[in-house]
């Protein structure tokens, strides 16, 4: 068993793939990482500075007949990428068309009724491309933090869900300078909160609302 530190752009199955292990469940839910779950609820949602206990690899042994071939078949990892994507007014994309690239390829797919884009990617993908209507748009895996139990307060956990519903395209540093407090205005205005530039508890209530997670 060993102490792993989570760095950014970390998530669960690339942390497992990493560490050779093959379902990224198995760390999630050892019993040593009780605490951490307790304080990441959502396994999709870990931040920088987060420390869970790996365990060790398991060995396997398999019988064969001698003098006989034998064949293996050896269980390959993956990940779900999902994503809502909504247009200006906030209606969902529904059975859009779109490209991802990545990893030297192009997969083309669509949107389900609700705008949701599920497609199956390696464990440990780090960015993809995404191209809708002509329209190009970078993803870093991995890269939303959590609002809460996090060393910047949530800061860029609220400056990544702003960035991603359109209020923001500033730096997630952490830092609620003049160009998240405007974003943080301009979404307070736009869903009825009091005006302020102030990071509450109705703030991130009303993000997680409109970004889903």
């Amino acid at each position: 068993m060993t102490t792993y530190k989570v760095q950014p752009g970390d998530y669960l199955s690339k942390i497992a793939s990493e560490h050779g292990i093959a379902d990224w469940s198995r760390i999630y839910n050892h019993p040593d990482n009780a605490s951490f779950r307790q304080k990441r609820p959502n396994p999709n949602l870990i931040a920088p500075g987060d420390e869970i206990s790996i365990p060790d690899k398991a060995p396997k042994s398999l019988s064969a007949q001698t003098g006989s071939p034998a064949r293996f078949k050896a269980h390959r990892a993956s990940n779900t990428l999902q994503l809502k994507l909504i247009d200006h007014a906030g209606h969902p994309l529904a059975n859009h068309a779109c490209k991802l690239h990545y990893g030297g390829a192009t997969h083309s797919t669509k949107t389900d009724g609700a705008g949701l884009l599920r497609v199956t990617i390696p464990p440990d993908l780090d960015e993809a491309e995404l191209v809708l209507d002509g329209i190009s748009m970078k993803l870093a895996i991995g890269h939303l933090n959590p609002m809460d139990h996090c060393a910047d307060n949530g800061v860029s956990g609220v400056q990544g869900r702003l960035a991603n519903l359109g209020y923001y395209a500033g730096a997630i540093d952490g830092i609620a300078g003049p160009a998240t407090q405007a974003a943080v205005r301009a979404f307070r205005k736009a869903n009825g909160l009091a005006e302020s530039e102030n990071i509450d508890q109705a703030l991130l209530s009303a993000l997680k609302s409109k970004h889903g997670i």
